[in-house]
């Protein structure tokens, strides 16, 4: 346990280990959902990367102990993977530590893909509607749970969930490259600063519209947006935050050594895992295509054929998705908002004060965090100053566009900047360079972030205080379905100003398709 792996070889195993990790779902769901016939080929096109891959790396000779310094030792992953299990532990996930309330829809997914006969239909007045949605990360631990029941569904959520964290933690290690043990804790405690907004607006808001803002919704102390923290995407939605972070790791690897291999292939595995990030990540490969279109031809000649395979997978969950376009029940349809932010404002004064909201949002989550990035790197780092304007122009135009009634498009495609912003960052904090006073002033601002992780654990640790337990699972028959929590959401929806005609009605609409869908009827089941 003592031997040091250089990073280039963990890399390798990491990469590895992440594409079974996001393609596991893929296979289930072919063999759980499609005709067999076409179940076999899809298998093939998504396994036929992941096989090139290995044949690649097996190809690639490991450099000798004297021509690469050790970089990590056998004991230090175990002690990060530990780092990882105590998280994972006071979650949520599979019960373990507090579930907060979105874990009433997760706990309800998880369910109806145990115990429902796949593929899942809901009944409504007589209607099979069946389950669109973005269900990838569930599915491996809703396959233990078809052999074994509902407890062994959440442990292996929970097991699946840890590999999944450890991963994350491990590739933030291999791309930031610096000390192992400060870098795995700067990518786990990364935050904006929430706290500093909070701290300015609760007075604000208390003052001029007479409410309080909860120290338990602080992070979305901008009243309408959010860029959630490391901690926040874990407590809250792991099955979006998993696949932000893994894709984006292996991209920014890319990135980092100037190669695109199967960047088509990332991208359409992250399809079936989250939309939304899928969305957030685009940006990314469209600015490395940018700056380098004369490498394209020779990347479409050499990794055409994987890369096929991703449009291929991402066309097909694409086709699942238009099936949400065909008609359904009106009283069950619902209506997404989707709206450009200032439509909502009713005249030049709150334009004014949304831009000021906006201003500082962007300055305390992301911008001054930036602004000294940008200062300290150095001018011929031009990858690293490539990754970072993209992150900084994603998560300047994010906040414009609301979709969704939780703005659910901010929230999530912003995941991967804002693991790509921790991983520049912490490259340069813990970097030994010149310019002390400026990286001073960016290790202050850093700590104040971290202070959002520490009370988003905070109110994990409350949780398990009032539960009196550290698992916690609800029973099976307890969990809510799907149409109990859309009677829930429609009590507890709050008003969006300017959306006053919009009900929210479209809780359950987020969840089905119609099953006179073409994909329904020529590739499903039956």
């Amino acid at each position: 346990m003592d031997k040091k792996i250089s990073f280039a070889v963990l890399k390798k195993y990491l990469t590895l280990i992440t594409f079974f990790f996001l393609a596991v779902p893929f296979l289930i769901y072919f063999f759980g959902w499609l005709h067999w016939w076409l179940a076999v080929p899809m298998t093939v096109i998504c396994l036929l990367p992941l096989l090139w891959e290995w044949k690649r790396s097996n190809d690639i000779s490991v450099p000798a102990h004297e021509q690469e310094p050790a970089a990590i030792s056998g004991w230090q992953i175990v002690i990060v993977c530990g780092m990882t299990l105590v998280l994972v532990l006071i979650s949520g996930i599979g019960g373990w530590g507090f579930q907060n309330v979105d874990w009433e829809k997760h706990n309800m997914m998880l369910r109806d893909l145990v115990e429902q006969p796949w593929p899942v239909m809901y009944q409504y007045d007589g209607m099979q509607l069946p389950l669109v949605y973005y269900f990838a990360y569930y599915l491996p631990a809703a396959l233990i749970g078809k052999a074994f029941g509902w407890i062994a569904a959440n442990y292996a959520l929970l097991v699946e969930s840890w590999l999944g964290l450890s991963l994350v933690t491990l590739w933030g290690v291999t791309l930031i490259k610096r000390s192992w043990w400060k870098a795995a804790l700067f990518v786990i405690f990364f935050a904006g600063m929430d706290v500093l907004g909070f701290a300015l607006m609760a007075p604000a808001v208390q003052a001029f519209a007479g409410e309080t803002l909860s120290i338990y919704d602080f992070e979305w102390w901008s009243i309408g947006w959010n860029y959630p923290s490391f901690n926040w995407v874990l407590f809250w939605t792991p099955n979006q935050g998993f696949v932000g972070w893994l894709v984006m790791a292996i991209i920014l690897d890319e990135l980092f050594n100037q190669e695109r291999k199967y960047t088509l292939w990332y991208l359409g595995l992250t399809t079936f895992w989250s939309p939304f990030i899928t969305v957030g990540l685009i940006p990314f490969v469209l600015a490395d295509w940018v700056s380098e279109p004369r490498t394209l031809p020779v990347w479409i000649r050499k990794y055409g054929l994987p890369n096929l395979c991703g449009v291929l997978l991402g066309g097909l969950i694409g086709f699942m998705y238009l099936s949400k376009f065909h008609p359904l029940p009106p009283e069950i349809s619902g209506e997404i908002v989707s709206v450009f932010f200032f439509s909502l404002t009713k005249n030049a004064f709150e334009v004014v004060l949304a831009l000021i909201l906006l201003i500082l949002f962007w300055l305390f989550e992301t911008g001054l965090y930036g602004i000294l990035t940008w200062k300290l790197l150095d001018k011929n780092d031009r990858r690293s100053r490539l990754i970072l304007a993209t992150v900084l122009i994603v998560l300047a135009a994010l906040p414009f566009y609301q979709y969704g009634f939780y703005n659910d498009l901010l929230q999530k495609a912003s995941i991967p900047s804002i693991f790509a912003l921790a991983i520049i960052i912490g490259r340069v904090v813990l970097s030994k360079g010149t310019m002390l006073g400026k990286k001073l002033a960016l290790t202050v601002l850093l700590v104040i972030g971290f202070m959002t992780a520490f009370v988003n654990i905070g109110i994990q640790v409350e949780g398990i205080i009032k539960n009196g337990a550290l698992w916690h699972l609800p029973s099976s028959g307890e969990v809510s379905t799907l149409w109990q929590l859309q009677k829930k959401e429609e009590e507890n929806a709050f008003n969006i100003e300017g959306l006053e005609n919009i009900e929210y009605n479209s809780f359950v609409s987020q969840y089905i398709g119609s099953n006179e869908a073409a994909y329904f009827r020529w590739f499903v089941r039956k």
